[in-house]
Order: C-alpha cells, then sequence, then structure tokens
C-alpha cells in the first residue's frame, strides 16, 4: 500500500504522459529492486498461509481491496487526462498488477533462469504499454 500512495502522489503531480510514464518507471524500479525481495517474500508467505485460513484470507483481501481501490482512483485520475486508453477497466490493471508484482519471486526462486533486470525492463514496459498504449 505505501508504494501505490506513493504512486498517487506523484501521478496527481504530473503533467503530462511523458511526466506520467516517467513516474510508472520510477515507481516501478522501485517495487522491483532487490531492496523489496523481503518483503515480497513475506507477501508470498502470508498469501500461501492465507488459502487455507479463512480469517486470514479475509483481512489480506481487505488489504488488497483497498490497495486496489486506491490504484484504480489513480489510473482513473489519468485517465481523465488521456494519458491511460479510456477502455482499460482501472480496476482489473490492478488486479493484475498485484499478481505480475508476486509473480517477480517466481524469478527470484531460481534467478539462474534469466536477468533480474531483463524481467524488470519486460515488467515495465508491459505495463506502459498496457496502460497507454504502444509507444512510437
Amino acid at each position: 500500500m505505501e508504494l501505490t500512495q506513493v504512486f498517487d502522489e506523484k501521478v496527481r503531480n504530473c503533467s503530462n504522459t511523458e511526466e506520467f510514464i516517467a513516474v510508472i518507471r520510477d515507481v516501478t524500479a522501485s517495487i522491483f529492486s532487490d531492496d523489496r525481495y523481503s518483503i515480497r517474500a513475506v507477501r508470498a508467505d502470508v498469501l500461501g498461509s492465507a488459502m487455507s485460513r479463512p480469517r486470514l484470507k479475509s483481512a489480506v483481501a481487505a488489504a488488497q481491496r483497498q490497495s486496489h481501490e486506491l490504484l484504480s482512483a489513480t489510473l482513473n485520475f489519468a485517465q481523465e487526462r488521456g494519458w491511460v486508453l479510456p477502455e482499460l477497466d482501472t480496476m482489473a490493471f490492478a488486479v493484475w498488477y498485484t499478481g505480475m508484482v508476486n509473480g517477480r519471486l517466481v524469478y527470484e526462486i531460481d534467478p539462474v533462469q534469466c536477468s533480474g533486470q531483463a524481467w524488470n525492463d519486460l515488467a515495465t514496459e508491459v505495463t506502459i504499454t498496457a496502460l497507454c498504449g504502444p509507444r512510437k
């Protein structure tokens, strides 16, 4: 949630698409940084545990919903300014993005498969394309 709030604040200070994309790149780099590995690992542990523990599952769902609602609202703000594709379902994007971020752990389990930077670059470019459309 913390980085979602940072993203929201930065996006609301943008004045054009280029600034918006720069914010995406900046915040995404923070999200995927090696410094946040332990946060991602704990999240994976909690998600795994929540699947068989109804009260924990409910608490995780509530926290995720709050984060998704903030990200969706931020993207709606950007959409109103023409920086995000008008047809994009921002809530669907928010849920997808969370899954993609959590998916970085698949790389981190066996990092010899590919470069972490290559994974980050791909995730960033796919995010920008999903939000803004193909860049020329």
